[in-house]
């Protein structure tokens, strides 16, 4: 399988993930606190898309030769440096992906309303990500029949 099939790959997930997170926008800081279904399905859709968004990241990174990062979270920055992010898009998906870590090591300490901040806000990056990842495979395919 190609890089450029792998992005597509994951952005199509991507997608079905924001579709989920969508769904569970108007969670309401009350019914997160108390409903731990509906608090575990933003937790993991949350996790997972901000993952996913940095596993895309990572392809192009690794497909163009640029710089490894060290830490997952700095691979948008890498991106902004070759001018494949803009620096907000950039900043806000290495803000999800602290994220993504606090919830997979200090599950403890989310707060809840700081989550569901998240959840109201952050989903416009991960799409407009998806956005431009179809249009790095696209671009990766162009260079692969070059």
């Amino acid at each position: 399988m190609s890089n450029a099939e792998r992005i597509r790959e994951h952005v199509k997930h991507l997608q079905q993930r924001l579709e989920r997170l969508r769904a569970l926008q108007s969670v309401t800081l009350a019914e997160y606190a108390k409903d731990a279904d509906k608090r575990d399905l933003i937790e993991h859709n949350y996790r997972i898309v901000a993952e996913s968004c940095s596993d895309i990241a990572l392809l192009l990174v690794a497909r163009l030769g640029l710089p490894e990062p060290a830490h997952r979270r700095e691979v948008f920055e890498v991106l902004k440096n070759a001018n494949r992010l803009s620096a907000e898009l950039a900043g806000k998906l290495a803000e999800a992906t602290s994220t993504r870590n606090r919830l997979v090591h200090q599950y403890l300490t989310i707060d809840p309303v700081k989550m569901l901040d998240h959840l109201q806000n952050d989903v416009k990056f991960f799409a407009e990500l998806a956005a431009i990842a179809i249009g790095w495979a696209d671009e990766l395919d162009t260079d692969r029949t070059k």
